[in-house]
């Protein structure tokens, strides 16, 4: 092998190397970033949900509203619904 190839095999090398790392990289921010998004949006229903509850509404038009405002199938309403009416019960 002459030195132009290897300097060709090199670059060539390095520019694999060097994709594969951004990649990884690319997928590890979207990963932490996907996360984020997803505490912070649990978060935000949870808050609703306490602040619906504590303002007199029914756990039923609770788990309507969060149904219609953040698109959620009532299968997952009820969970936040759930744990807002327990810690309003806790502050009694």
């Amino acid at each position: 092998m002459n030195n132009d190839s290897f300097d060709r095999f090199l670059d060539v090398a390095l520019d694999l190397v060097g994709n594969s790392w951004r990649d990884a990289k690319r997928e590890f921010v979207c990963g932490i970033e996907y996360n984020a998004r997803s505490v912070e949006r649990n978060d935000n229903l949870s808050r609703a949900a306490l602040a619906m509850l504590d303002g007199g509404l029914s756990a039923e038009q609770t788990t309507a509203m969060l149904q219609k405002h953040w698109d959620l199938r009532r299968s997952e309403a009820i969970p936040f619904v759930a744990s807002a009416q327990r810690q309003i019960g806790s502050r009694q």
